[in-house]
């Protein structure tokens, strides 16, 4: 690299000042990193020549920067006020500047871009008018994320002086791409491949800019509005009134993860300011026919739905003025404020019918939302009632009619989420639990209280009370559950009398991945006693079972003696699960006189079958009483 700078006192139109010239020029791919040296070339030249009056005036009539792939070449002059009289600028790029390798990768990306050609012209001579243009195109862009085939843009518009002095430069500018290809196919989805618009603009002296008209276009979008640019030199503020409009939202469904549709418009009125993030904006959104692949949530959002937010950040914190959602049979109301050191935030949430989020349900629900405290420490409070509640499970539905009251408490804590206490009671049932919930660990508590099972209809009858706990650690759950019923009745006509009194049941389970282990169950009551343990997986199965019957009277009218029976269930070597069963009876009678008198005594009872591909098929079944010398064995089945 060779070069010359030539400074010198000159005159003009007898105004003192000094000339210059700068000339330099020779290969410089010492100097740049391998992969931009063929943007340079083995020649590279620079040339700026002009005059600094001592009065502030400048005057570049000549500047060239010359490389293998890129011509530039203009002119410049500013009043004595520095203020534009006259620029000039020519910029040719890749094919258009005559470059031996194309594309061009361009040196100023830090993401390597590439360009097969562009051109750029600006021009402005105050001598002539105060009208400035600009034309600009450049072709085949290429980068990591994606292509384009064509940026173009196009400007006009003026400059203002007064006694030398810039009073405004304003004028629109437009925009067109054509061939946008991102790589990201759900990106590409949404953006489409023509985007296009413009703005007007007007910069004044005083550290504001104005923009209107602002007008992008896509396929399936637009935005349009205007805003101010304020505090240039001191803060930028942004102030907008603009409004946004998707026609299509499933064109956002690959970004979304999930099958989006409808149309959805926001207007955004506001400010924000740079430096100390503070806000004063409303936000108003409406939606048509908003789908969401939830098949609830769409029909919530069938038809017009809206939501409208009024809030303001400053050093004090966040006011939520107003927060408004009005959908199909959903209203919800809220107002608050919320910072570091505290929070009061305060909703209503009303849902009239609610059929209108699924035929099959129905009722009304009112709840009142609250939410407190300070950063990392957050606690949320809701209360609510429900009123003849259907949720398309009969058995449930049965136990929610009339009212039933709901009570939340929760905390946010760091990572990890407590429900301090969950409520859901009305004369039919009581539901009370809470608990801790994190990234892999779980600790929480359920109680249950249902006077009579009669609410649940089928027959059954009884109360029952009933606490479940579940603990989780490193992928391991553990659950216990322990019940007490009172005189239960399962519904079934000849086991009616089976659960009088009291009945105690017990349950110790693990939980990991897919295996569920029974470590211990058990079930207690006058009449009988179970127990079960063992494993059940998609990989494994070995299950085992007891059963003690001290009296089978109400199992059927005219049936006496008692029952042990012993059960195993479990994988066998050839791919099937076999169950083996056997009991011993007592005095046994089953209302038939023709064989009641044959098993008085012992009578042992035997079962061998196996369960292969969803088909069960019985091996052996034998009833043994030798007191009475009577053996028979079952034929083989399959069921």
């Amino acid at each position: 690299m060779t070069g010359k700078l030539a400074l010198h006192p000159e005159a003009q139109n007898g105004i003192e000042g000094n000339g210059f010239r700068l000339e330099m020029g020779g290969d410089i791919a010492a100097l740049v990193p391998p992969e931009h040296k063929e943007f340079f070339g083995p020649s590279s030249q620079l040339l700026a020549e002009g005059w600094r009056g001592q009065n502030g005036q400048l005057r570049v009539p000549v500047l060239m920067v010359d490389t293998d792939a890129l011509n530039l070449s203009g002119s410049v002059t500013t009043t004595d006020k520095g203020a534009p009289e006259s620029a000039v600028l020519l910029l040719n790029l890749g094919e258009d500047a005559d470059a031996s390798s194309l594309p061009v990768r361009l040196p100023w990306q830090a993401i390597p871009t590439t360009v097969q050609s562009g051109s750029l012209q600006l021009s402005y001579d105050k001598a002539q008018d105060s009208r400035w243009t600009l034309k600009g195109r450049v072709g085949d862009i290429r980068r990591a994320e994606g292509t384009l085939s064509e940026l173009r843009l196009d400007g006009r518009g003026s400059v203002d002086l007064t006694d030398n002095a810039l009073q405004s430069v304003h004028g629109w500018v437009a925009f067109g791409i054509d061939g946008l290809v991102p790589v990201d196919e759900a990106l590409a989805r949404a953006v489409g491949d023509v985007v296009n618009g413009g703005l007007n603009f007007d910069l004044r002296p005083g550290n504001a800019i104005e923009f209107t008209g602002v007008n992008i276009n896509g396929a399936h979008y637009g935005l349009r509005g205007d805003a101010t640019l304020d505090g240039l030199a001191s803060g930028i503020t942004l102030s907008a009134d603009m409004m946004a409009n998707y026609r299509d939202l499933s064109s956002l469904s690959g970004l979304a993860g999930r099958e989006l549709g409808g149309e959805g418009t926001a207007n955004v009125r506001g400010y924000y300011q740079v430096l100390t993030h503070s806000f004063d904006a409303e936000v108003q959104i409406r939606g048509q026919d908003i789908a969401v692949s939830q098949p609830h949530a769409d029909r919530l959002l069938s038809g017009q739905s809206r939501i409208f937010v009024s809030a303001r950040r400053d050093d004090t914190g966040i006011e939520l003025r107003d927060l408004s959602v009005n959908a199909r049979n959903l209203t919800v109301k809220g107002q608050g404020y919320l910072n570091s050191r505290a929070a009061d935030v305060q909703a209503q949430i009303d849902m009239p019918d609610l059929s209108a989020a699924d035929p099959a349900f129905a009722g009304l629900i009112n709840a009142q939302a609250q939410l407190t405290g300070p950063t990392g420490a957050r606690k949320l409070e809701v209360n609510g009632k429900a009123v003849d509640l259907v949720t398309g499970i009969a058995d449930l539905d049965a136990a929610l009619k009339g009212e039933t009251d709901l009570h939340v408490a929760a905390a946010l804590t760091g990572d990890s989420f407590e429900l301090q206490q969950l409520v859901l009671s009305n004369p039919q049932l009581k539901i009370d639990g809470g608990g801790r919930f994190a990234e892999g660990l779980v600790d929480a508590e359920l109680d249950l209280d249902v006077p009579d099972l009669a609410v649940f209809e089928r027959g059954l009858a009884g109360g029952l009370t009933a606490t479940a706990k579940a603990t989780e650690e490193a992928g391991l759950r553990k659950i216990t559950v322990t019940g007490l019923g009172q005189d239960l009745r399962l519904g079934q006509s000849d086991v009616e009398g089976a659960l009088p009194g009291e009945t105690r049941l017990d349950l110790s389970a693990e939980q990991q991945g897919e295996a569920f282990t029974i470590k211990t169950f058990t079930l207690k009551n006058a009449q009988m006693d179970a127990t079960a343990s063992g494993v059940i997986s998609p990989q494994t199965t070995d299950v085992a079972a007891k059963l003690d019957l001290r009296s089978l009277a109400s199992f059927g009218r005219g049936w006496r003696g008692a029952l042990q029976a012993d059960a195993r269930f479990a994988d066998d070597a050839g791919g099937g699960r076999r169950l083996e069963v056997t009991g011993l009876g007592h005095d046994l009678s089953f209302g038939q006189s023709q064989v009641d008198g044959a098993l008085a005594g012992e009578t042992r009872l035997t079962l061998n079958g196996i369960e292969r591909g969803g088909i069960f098929e019985i091996g052996t079944a034998t009833i043994d009483n030798p007191a009475c010398g009577w053996a028979r064995p079952a034929r083989s089945a399959r069921a």
